[in-house]
């Protein structure tokens, strides 16, 4: 496994891991995937968290307003130049 270079590669290799049948992109909306619950939002935060990507550390509830992919990415970036 390669290190992703950026927010967008790492959250595309985590979904990837979680989901290798699915194909996701920028506008994927996590409800088409069954990932729009409480729960299943954690299992993507707790999996991006277990990678140590450039220190970033996503809290409980930090992917709670999400609903696509883009989404979360940007709280990927956002918390890495936090």
């Amino acid at each position: 496994m390669t290190t992703p270079k950026t927010a967008r590669e790492l959250v595309y290799s985590v979904m990837h891991d979680l989901e290798p049948q699915t194909q996701v992109n920028d506008d994927t909306e996590l409800d088409s995937i069954g990932y729009d619950d409480a729960p299943s939002k954690d299992i993507i935060r707790s999996a991006i968290d277990h990678r140590h990507w450039r220190g970033v550390r996503l809290g409980f509830g930090a992917l709670a307003g999400v609903s696509k992919i883009s989404q979360i990415t940007e709280a990927v970036s956002e918390a890495e130049t936090a």
